[in-house]
């Protein structure tokens, strides 16, 4: 018959230590600089997931105004800059860069495992949020249906252009 012993440990437990606690700034950088694809694809993701929510809500409010006939939330132009906007994000703000994410992160399922000038696109996507908070903020201060130039620039060149064939008939009739 044999015995078994229980060995005891002689050397101490060894705790691993808590991981370092990285800032806030020190994410957004690594982030913002990053050239793994899996990262790009996720914030070309996650960003148009955010603009999907932002152009559900602007569908919500047309859905509400054509619930019934008549105008019960929002006036003519308001409708018509919510229909707008909505069509613009849904389109260029949320399914093209959806596109782009399930791009880049299904490059890993294919024989090429690299990105190619993965810092280009990591700078597009940092370049695609700018651009894009833009658009709403243009939705907030302007609005889409005033159009360009713009209803204050318009007023300007009326002015100059009737300015200029009063000064054109003083001259005619001298």
């Amino acid at each position: 018959m044999t015995t078994q012993t229980a060995r005891v440990s002689t050397q101490p437990e060894v705790q691993s230590a808590p991981a370092a606690e990285t800032s806030l700034g020190t994410k957004v950088v690594k982030y913002l600089t990053t050239t793994d694809h899996k990262v790009i694809g996720n914030m070309y993701l996650v960003t148009s997931m955010l603009f999907f929510m932002f152009g559900g809500v602007l569908a919500l409010f047309i859905r509400a105004e054509l619930a019934n006939p008549g105008l019960q939330l929002l006036n003519f132009e308001t409708y018509n800059q919510f229909f707008t906007m909505h069509g613009t994000i849904m389109l260029l703000m949320f399914a093209t860069p959806l596109f782009a994410g399930f791009a880049n992160a299904l490059i890993p399922l294919t024989p090429f495992r690299e990105l190619a000038f993965a810092m280009t696109v990591g700078i597009l996507v940092d370049a695609f949020l700018v651009r894009s908070l833009l658009v709403p903020a243009l939705l907030i201060l302007v609005g889409p249906a005033s159009g360009w130039p713009g209803p204050h620039l318009k007023a300007t060149r009326i002015a100059a252009r009737s300015e200029r064939s009063a000064r054109s008939r003083q001259h005619a009739d001298t």
